[in-house]
Protein backbone atom coordinates (compact mmCIF):
# COMPACT_ATOMS: atom_id res chain seq x y z
CA UNK A 1 0.00 0.00 0.00
CA UNK A 2 2.80 2.12 1.21
CA UNK A 3 4.67 1.54 -1.87
CA UNK A 4 1.95 2.36 -4.47
CA UNK A 5 1.26 5.24 -2.76
CA UNK A 6 4.86 6.75 -2.69
CA UNK A 7 5.05 6.44 -6.73
CA UNK A 8 2.08 8.06 -7.11
CA UNK A 9 3.36 10.95 -4.86
CA UNK A 10 7.01 10.78 -7.22
CA UNK A 11 4.87 10.65 -10.25
CA UNK A 12 2.64 13.65 -9.48
CA UNK A 13 4.65 15.33 -7.26
CA UNK A 14 7.85 14.75 -8.21
CA UNK A 15 11.17 13.03 -5.75
CA UNK A 16 11.94 15.78 -3.12
CA UNK A 17 8.40 17.30 -2.94
CA UNK A 18 7.25 17.37 1.02
CA UNK A 19 4.57 15.18 0.39
CA UNK A 20 6.76 12.83 -1.21
CA UNK A 21 9.18 12.54 1.19
CA UNK A 22 6.74 11.93 4.39
CA UNK A 23 5.59 9.12 2.76
CA UNK A 24 9.29 7.81 2.32
CA UNK A 25 9.58 8.43 6.27
CA UNK A 26 5.64 6.56 6.35
CA UNK A 27 7.11 3.87 4.93
CA UNK A 28 10.36 3.66 7.14
CA UNK A 29 7.98 3.19 10.26
CA UNK A 30 6.12 0.59 8.13
CA UNK A 31 9.19 -1.13 6.93
CA UNK A 32 10.15 -0.64 11.37
CA UNK A 33 6.88 -2.45 12.20
CA UNK A 34 7.55 -5.57 9.87
CA UNK A 35 11.32 -5.94 11.56
CA UNK A 36 13.07 -5.20 8.34
CA UNK A 37 15.40 -2.46 10.12
CA UNK A 38 18.35 -2.44 7.56
CA UNK A 39 15.24 -1.06 4.69
CA UNK A 40 13.84 0.99 7.41
CA UNK A 41 17.17 2.56 7.91
CA UNK A 42 17.72 3.16 4.36
CA UNK A 43 14.87 4.65 4.02
CA UNK A 44 14.77 6.89 7.38
CA UNK A 45 18.09 8.35 5.60
CA UNK A 46 16.74 9.25 2.38
CA UNK A 47 13.57 11.29 3.74
CA UNK A 48 15.81 12.71 5.97
CA UNK A 49 18.23 13.86 3.50
CA UNK A 50 15.72 15.27 1.64
CA UNK A 51 13.74 17.18 4.22
CA UNK A 52 16.94 18.85 5.53
CA UNK A 53 18.14 20.03 2.05
CA UNK A 54 13.95 20.94 1.40
CA UNK A 55 13.06 22.38 4.38
CA UNK A 56 15.82 22.72 6.87
CA UNK A 57 17.14 20.51 9.35
CA UNK A 58 15.00 22.24 12.31
CA UNK A 59 11.71 21.49 10.28
CA UNK A 60 9.13 19.78 11.91
CA UNK A 61 8.86 16.68 9.00
CA UNK A 62 13.11 16.82 9.47
CA UNK A 63 12.96 16.68 13.18
CA UNK A 64 10.03 13.78 13.50
CA UNK A 65 12.32 12.00 10.61
CA UNK A 66 15.42 12.20 12.98
CA UNK A 67 13.15 10.93 16.04
CA UNK A 68 12.16 7.59 13.31
CA UNK A 69 16.07 6.92 12.79
CA UNK A 70 16.94 7.14 16.46
CA UNK A 71 14.03 4.53 17.34
CA UNK A 72 15.55 2.30 14.18
CA UNK A 73 18.82 2.44 15.14
CA UNK A 74 17.95 1.64 18.89
CA UNK A 75 16.27 -1.49 17.56
CA UNK A 76 19.05 -2.89 15.92
CA UNK A 77 21.27 -2.21 19.18
CA UNK A 78 23.35 0.57 17.52
CA UNK A 79 23.04 2.38 20.62
CA UNK A 80 26.55 5.01 19.81
CA UNK A 81 24.99 6.05 16.86
CA UNK A 82 21.46 6.02 18.35
CA UNK A 83 22.39 8.78 21.35
CA UNK A 84 24.21 11.15 18.69
CA UNK A 85 21.18 11.00 16.72
CA UNK A 86 18.48 11.92 19.51
CA UNK A 87 21.06 14.05 21.13
CA UNK A 88 21.30 16.02 17.62
CA UNK A 89 17.34 15.76 17.99
CA UNK A 90 17.53 17.21 21.15
CA UNK A 91 19.76 20.52 20.41
CA UNK A 92 18.01 21.02 17.15
CA UNK A 93 14.36 21.15 18.85
CA UNK A 94 15.96 23.54 21.45
CA UNK A 95 16.99 25.86 18.69
CA UNK A 96 13.81 25.39 17.14
CA UNK A 97 11.55 25.26 20.19
CA UNK A 98 13.37 26.79 23.28
CA UNK A 99 13.88 24.86 26.34
CA UNK A 100 10.22 25.02 28.13
CA UNK A 101 8.93 22.66 25.18
CA UNK A 102 7.41 19.72 25.29
CA UNK A 103 8.82 18.34 22.12
CA UNK A 104 12.24 19.27 23.77
CA UNK A 105 11.11 17.14 27.26
CA UNK A 106 9.88 14.01 25.09
CA UNK A 107 14.05 14.37 23.13
CA UNK A 108 15.51 14.37 26.44
CA UNK A 109 12.49 11.25 27.78
CA UNK A 110 13.97 9.65 24.63
CA UNK A 111 18.01 9.94 25.54
CA UNK A 112 16.61 8.37 28.68
CA UNK A 113 15.67 5.57 27.46
CA UNK A 114 18.87 4.95 25.11
CA UNK A 115 20.79 5.77 28.22
CA UNK A 116 18.84 2.82 30.52
CA UNK A 117 19.41 0.44 27.14
CA UNK A 118 23.28 1.38 27.45
CA UNK A 119 22.81 0.37 31.05
CA UNK A 120 23.49 4.44 32.28
CA UNK A 121 20.73 3.92 34.81
CA UNK A 122 21.80 6.48 37.12
CA UNK A 123 21.72 8.73 33.68
CA UNK A 124 18.56 7.27 32.64
CA UNK A 125 16.70 8.21 35.90
CA UNK A 126 17.88 11.96 36.07
CA UNK A 127 16.87 12.64 32.45
CA UNK A 128 13.85 11.11 32.91
CA UNK A 129 12.91 12.98 35.61
CA UNK A 130 14.08 16.52 34.32
CA UNK A 131 11.29 15.02 31.24
CA UNK A 132 8.76 14.57 34.10
CA UNK A 133 9.25 17.60 36.27
CA UNK A 134 9.46 20.17 32.50
CA UNK A 135 6.03 18.21 31.62
CA UNK A 136 4.40 18.48 35.11
CA UNK A 137 5.14 22.02 35.02
CA UNK A 138 3.37 22.71 31.74
CA UNK A 139 0.58 20.36 31.82
CA UNK A 140 -0.07 19.11 35.62
CA UNK A 141 0.73 15.48 36.51
CA UNK A 142 -3.14 14.69 35.39
CA UNK A 143 -2.28 14.79 31.92
CA UNK A 144 -1.27 12.35 29.01
CA UNK A 145 1.78 14.20 27.69
CA UNK A 146 3.04 13.42 31.66
CA UNK A 147 1.96 10.10 31.91
CA UNK A 148 3.64 8.98 28.16
CA UNK A 149 6.71 9.55 29.90
CA UNK A 150 6.65 8.16 33.72
CA UNK A 151 7.15 4.86 32.98
CA UNK A 152 10.31 5.01 31.17
CA UNK A 153 12.45 4.35 33.59
CA UNK A 154 11.63 1.28 35.09
CA UNK A 155 10.77 -0.87 31.96
CA UNK A 156 13.99 -3.43 32.25
CA UNK A 157 12.48 -5.29 34.79
CA UNK A 158 15.91 -7.47 35.11
CA UNK A 159 18.46 -5.02 36.04
CA UNK A 160 16.09 -2.38 38.04
CA UNK A 161 15.76 -3.97 41.56
CA UNK A 162 15.90 -0.34 42.96
CA UNK A 163 12.34 0.89 41.59
CA UNK A 164 12.45 4.34 42.07
CA UNK A 165 8.82 5.43 43.41
CA UNK A 166 7.68 1.92 43.75
CA UNK A 167 4.03 0.16 43.68
CA UNK A 168 1.80 3.62 44.25
CA UNK A 169 3.68 5.52 41.02
CA UNK A 170 3.26 3.08 38.88
CA UNK A 171 -0.61 2.39 39.99
CA UNK A 172 -1.33 6.11 39.72
CA UNK A 173 0.28 5.98 36.13
CA UNK A 174 -1.71 2.93 35.46
CA UNK A 175 -4.50 4.39 36.16
CA UNK A 176 -3.94 7.59 34.27
CA UNK A 177 -3.22 6.04 31.24
CA UNK A 178 -5.67 3.96 31.32
CA UNK A 179 -8.30 6.53 31.79
CA UNK A 180 -6.31 8.81 28.95
CA UNK A 181 -6.06 5.64 26.50
CA UNK A 182 -7.64 2.59 27.35
CA UNK A 183 -7.07 -1.04 28.22
CA UNK A 184 -5.20 -2.23 25.33
CA UNK A 185 -2.83 0.70 24.36
CA UNK A 186 0.63 -0.26 24.00
CA UNK A 187 2.11 2.46 26.34
CA UNK A 188 -0.69 1.39 29.14
CA UNK A 189 0.38 -2.60 28.59
CA UNK A 190 4.04 -0.50 28.65
CA UNK A 191 2.87 0.79 32.48
CA UNK A 192 1.26 -2.45 33.22
CA UNK A 193 4.36 -4.41 32.56
CA UNK A 194 6.89 -1.97 34.79
CA UNK A 195 4.18 -2.50 37.87
CA UNK A 196 4.38 -6.30 37.63
CA UNK A 197 7.93 -5.72 37.38
CA UNK A 198 8.09 -3.21 40.28
CA UNK A 199 6.32 -6.45 42.37
CA UNK A 200 8.71 -8.40 40.96
CA UNK A 201 11.78 -6.57 42.05
CA UNK A 202 9.79 -6.08 45.75
CA UNK A 203 9.47 -10.14 46.03
CA UNK A 204 5.52 -10.38 44.66
CA UNK A 205 6.85 -12.81 42.01
CA UNK A 206 2.66 -14.50 42.16
CA UNK A 207 1.42 -11.36 41.53
CA UNK A 208 4.22 -10.33 38.74
CA UNK A 209 3.12 -13.58 36.43
CA UNK A 210 -0.22 -13.19 36.62
CA UNK A 211 0.24 -9.48 35.69
CA UNK A 212 2.55 -10.01 33.30
CA UNK A 213 0.72 -12.81 31.87
CA UNK A 214 -2.04 -10.92 30.65
CA UNK A 215 0.43 -8.35 29.03
CA UNK A 216 1.63 -10.87 26.80
CA UNK A 217 -1.73 -12.19 25.79
CA UNK A 218 -2.74 -8.14 25.17
CA UNK A 219 0.12 -7.51 23.51
CA UNK A 220 0.05 -10.46 21.03
CA UNK A 221 -3.62 -9.88 20.21
CA UNK A 222 -2.76 -5.36 19.94
CA UNK A 223 1.28 -5.41 18.19
CA UNK A 224 1.03 -9.28 16.93
CA UNK A 225 3.06 -12.41 17.97
CA UNK A 226 6.32 -11.01 16.73
CA UNK A 227 6.32 -7.59 17.16
CA UNK A 228 9.49 -7.10 18.98
CA UNK A 229 7.72 -5.39 22.15
CA UNK A 230 5.63 -8.68 22.12
CA UNK A 231 9.12 -11.02 22.25
CA UNK A 232 10.49 -8.20 25.01
CA UNK A 233 6.83 -8.89 27.04
CA UNK A 234 7.69 -12.83 26.69
CA UNK A 235 11.10 -12.61 27.69
CA UNK A 236 10.23 -10.68 31.03
CA UNK A 237 7.57 -13.48 32.08
CA UNK A 238 9.87 -15.88 31.27
CA UNK A 239 12.41 -14.11 34.11
CA UNK A 240 9.48 -14.20 36.36
CA UNK A 241 8.47 -17.55 35.95
CA UNK A 242 12.52 -18.23 36.26
CA UNK A 243 12.44 -16.29 40.08
CA UNK A 244 9.72 -18.21 41.02
CA UNK A 245 11.77 -21.83 39.90
CA UNK A 246 9.33 -23.15 37.15
CA UNK A 247 12.23 -23.90 35.19
CA UNK A 248 10.25 -26.08 32.26
CA UNK A 249 8.43 -23.23 31.67
CA UNK A 250 10.99 -20.73 31.45
CA UNK A 251 13.45 -22.12 29.16
CA UNK A 252 10.16 -23.01 27.04
CA UNK A 253 9.16 -19.07 26.76
CA UNK A 254 12.52 -18.26 26.38
CA UNK A 255 12.95 -20.70 23.26
CA UNK A 256 9.97 -19.06 21.56
CA UNK A 257 10.81 -16.07 21.53
CA UNK A 258 14.78 -16.65 20.74
CA UNK A 259 13.09 -18.40 17.75
CA UNK A 260 10.85 -15.74 16.88
CA UNK A 261 13.51 -13.20 17.43
CA UNK A 262 16.34 -15.30 15.00
CA UNK A 263 13.75 -15.07 12.20
CA UNK A 264 12.77 -11.44 12.87
CA UNK A 265 15.93 -10.23 12.65
CA UNK A 266 18.31 -10.36 9.72
CA UNK A 267 21.36 -10.54 12.05
CA UNK A 268 22.54 -10.72 15.47
CA UNK A 269 20.91 -8.24 17.42
CA UNK A 270 21.73 -7.56 20.73
CA UNK A 271 18.39 -8.42 22.33
CA UNK A 272 18.80 -12.15 21.14
CA UNK A 273 22.29 -12.39 22.35
CA UNK A 274 20.56 -11.50 25.64
CA UNK A 275 17.66 -14.36 25.02
CA UNK A 276 20.05 -16.57 24.20
CA UNK A 277 21.84 -15.63 27.64
CA UNK A 278 18.71 -15.81 29.63
CA UNK A 279 18.19 -19.31 28.14
CA UNK A 280 21.38 -20.41 28.73
CA UNK A 281 21.12 -19.36 32.63
CA UNK A 282 17.75 -21.55 32.62
CA UNK A 283 18.80 -24.83 30.85
CA UNK A 284 22.49 -24.75 33.36
CA UNK A 285 19.77 -24.63 36.33
CA UNK A 286 18.22 -27.45 34.45
CA UNK A 287 21.06 -29.21 34.39
CA UNK A 288 21.25 -29.17 30.90
CA UNK A 289 24.72 -27.95 30.60
CA UNK A 290 25.88 -29.06 27.54
CA UNK A 291 23.14 -27.57 25.71
CA UNK A 292 23.86 -24.23 27.74
CA UNK A 293 27.17 -23.97 27.24
CA UNK A 294 26.83 -23.97 23.36
CA UNK A 295 24.09 -21.35 23.69
CA UNK A 296 26.67 -19.13 26.04
CA UNK A 297 29.50 -19.20 23.46
CA UNK A 298 27.06 -18.33 20.71
CA UNK A 299 25.75 -15.37 22.76
CA UNK A 300 30.10 -14.41 23.33
CA UNK A 301 30.55 -14.78 19.87
CA UNK A 302 27.65 -12.85 18.73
Amino acid sequence: MYNRTLSGYEKLLGPSHPSTLLNIHRLALWSQYQGKYKRAETLCRQALEGEIAVLGESHINALDTLNTLGMILRSQGKYKEAEEVYRRELRLTKLASGQENPQTMFAISELAVLSRLQGKYKTAENLNQQAIEGLEKMFGKENSNTFGVYRRPYMDVRRTTKVCGGRGLHRRVLAGRERFLGSTHPDVLGTQEALAGALSAQGDHKRAEEMTRQVVVKKKDVLGPVHVDTLAAMGNLAIVLFRRRKLKAAANLFTQALQKREKLFEEENPSTLTNMNDLAVVLAAQGRYAQAVTLYKRALAG
